[in-house]
C-alpha cells in the first residue's frame, strides 16, 4: 500500500521530533557531567568529607594548617603521590605524635587533587596574597564619609582609650571593605585607637563559608551576634555554614604598633582561595527584603550551631 503525502510528512515530524528529544536529552546529561566535574573542586572534595575537623587552612588545629604542609614540601610529582597515599591510608610521624585517620574511600586522583590545592596554598602564582594583591582602603579618606554618601559598605567608629569617656567614638566615617594595609593605611591614630565597623553582609550562596581576619594585634568578628573569630592569636580563621540571606555583622580591631595592619578575608563556595571580602556584599543598612529572615532561619541559636572550630 503506497504511503500518501500526509503520512510521509507526519513520519518526517516524528522522526525530527524524536532527534529533537534525544539530542535535547544528550546536551542535558553531558551539561550535568560538566557541571559535576567542575564543581568537585579539592576544596569541595575537602568540604565533603573530615578533613575539617582536624585541620583547617591556616589556623593551628587538631592536626597542622594546610599552609604549614603547603611551607614544608615541594609540588613535585613524587611529593604529590608520596602525600596522596599517606592521606588515604593514614597514619602519624610527620607531625609529631599525632594520627591522621585513613580515608580508604578517597580515589587517588582526588587524593592527589586535594594535596595539590594545599601545595599551592604557599605558591604566589597560584594563591596570590590579598594583602599585596588589593589596594587599601585609606583610614583618613574613610572618615570623611558618612552613610548618605554610599549605599555600601560598613560604619566606621574610632575609640581611644586615651579619651575619659572611652565608649564615645571620637570619629566616625564609612568603609568600602575591610582592608587596611601599608604605612599610610591608619593615618596619624595612635596605638591607641580601636576601630569599629558594623553593618550588614550578604550571602548570596547556600554553603560553607571561610572567614579569616589577617591582623597585627587583636581583633575580632561577631555575625549575627556570635564571635567567629576572637583575639587569641592562634584563633583568625573559622569556617561556618551559612545560608543565603542578611547577616548582622561587626568587626573590631585595637591598633598594635606602627606597622598594624587589618584585612577581613573569605573563600566563598565558588571560591578555592582566600581573597579580601568585597564592598558590594556590605551594606550598612539591612534590605528591607532581607530583614525578616533575620528573626527567622539566620536565627542565633542556627549560626552559633553551624560554626566549626
Amino acid at each position: 500500500m503506497p504511503v500518501t503525502t500526509t503520512q510521509m510528512l507526519t513520519l518526517l515530524k516524528i522522526t525530527f521530533l524524536l532527534n529533537f528529544l534525544l539530542v535535547g536529552c544528550s546536551e542535558k546529561k553531558e551539561s550535568q557531567k560538566t557541571e559535576k566535574k567542575k564543581t568537585k573542586t579539592a576544596l569541595t572534595i575537602i568540604k565533603n568529607d573530615d578533613c575539617l575537623n582536624c585541620h583547617s587552612i591556616e589556623d593551628k588545629s587538631v592536626g597542622p594548617s594546610y599552609l604549614k604542609v603547603a611551607q614544608r614540601y615541594e609540588s613535585d610529582f613524587s611529593t604529590v603521590n608520596r602525600l596522596a597515599k599517606k592521606v588515604i591510608e593514614g597514619g602519624g610521624g610527620l607531625w609529631g605524635g599525632g594520627q591522621m585517620s585513613k580515608h580508604p574511600r578517597l580515589k587517588s586522583n582526588d587524593a592527589r587533587r586535594v594535596v595539590r590545592w594545599i601545595l599551592s596554598l604557599d605558591d604566589s602564582v597560584a594563591n596570590p596574597n590579598p594583602l599585596l594583591a588589593t589596594p587599601s582602603v585609606n583610614l583618613p579618606a574613610a572618615l570623611q564619609r558618612t552613610s548618605a554618601d554610599s549605599e555600601t559598605g560598613l560604619a566606621l567608629y574610632v575609640y581611644s582609650s586615651e579619651n575619659s569617656d572611652s565608649t564615645t567614638p571620637q570619629r566616625t566615617g564609612v568603609v568600602k571593605k575591610v582592608h587596611f594595609v601599608g604605612e599610610d593605611a591608619f593615618g596619624e591614630l595612635s596605638k591607641a585607637s580601636t576601630l569599629k565597623m558594623t553593618g550588614f553582609i550578604t550571602i548570596e550562596q547556600r554553603g560553607k563559608y571561610f572567614f579569616k581576619q589577617v591582623r597585627i594585634g587583636k581583633g575580632s568578628v561577631v555575625l549575627n551576634e556570635a564571635t567567629i573569630v576572637n583575639e587569641n592569636d592562634w584563633d583568625r580563621e573559622t569556617d561556618i555554614d551559612l545560608e543565603a540571606g542578611t547577616y548582622p555583622i561587626t568587626v573590631e580591631y585595637q591598633l598594635n604598633n606602627e606597622h598594624s595592619h587589618l584585612s577581613l578575608q573569605w573563600i566563598t563556595p565558588e571560591d578555592e582561595y582566600y581573597r579580601v571580602i568585597p564592598e558590594e556584599v556590605f551594606t550598612i543598612n539591612a534590605p528591607q527584603n532581607q530583614a525578616a529572615l533575620l528573626e527567622s532561619s539566620h536565627s542565633l541559636s542556627f549560626l552559633k550551631a553551624t560554626i566549626n572550630r
